[in-house]
């Protein structure tokens, strides 16, 4: 934290997750999965780390999944997966793509304070050196208003996904 209480987010790193830290995104998604949740969730926390981490190595074994974090001092407080859509070969784009994201989490103590922007921009720039055309979201109801300050727009309504044109 800076003097004036405010997180100090140049000693925040954006990268990529490696294999290593599955476990520790599995602690992120249910955190993202429990924190809003008052009943009790439906699978013990054992079992549903077990299901993560198995489905989370067969989406990486394909290559079409891609989780970025945010670290500060060696801890994860902040995870984006990004799974690349390959599409299907045309005359005009042989290897066109789109990127979902999904699985967005930050610490609740980090919020509003721009880190979640510097993840998302992370990501973003990650598409568009993949040639990805466009990025979809389903947001929550409260993450909505963050999507579209970051340019993600919506045709219809608000509880149709949101799409950023890249």
């Amino acid at each position: 934290m800076k003097s004036d209480g405010s997180l100090d987010r140049n000693k925040i790193n954006i990268r990529k997750s490696i294999i290593a830290e599955l476990p520790a995104l599995a602690e992120l998604r249910w955190a993202l999965c429990s924190d809003d949740v008052e009943t009790e969730l439906p699978v013990d926390k054992a079992r549903f780390t077990e299901q993560f981490l198995k489905r989370e190595r067969e989406l990486e074994a394909m290559g079409n999944l891609i989780n970025f974090v945010a670290e500060k001092d060696e801890e994860l407080i902040g995870v984006i997966s990004l799974i690349l859509v390959n599409k299907i070969p045309s005359p005009y784009e042989i290897n066109g793509c789109w990127g979902y994201v999904t699985n967005v989490y930050l610490r609740p103590s980090y919020r509003n304070n721009g880190v979640g922007k510097k993840l998302l921009s992370f990501v973003k720039d990650h598409a568009i050196a993949d040639k990805c055309e466009l990025l979809v979201v389903w947001p929550s109801d409260r993450s909505y208003p963050f999507y579209k300050r970051a340019g993600f727009k919506s045709e219809k309504r608000e509880q149709d996904p949101l799409v950023l044109v890249l």
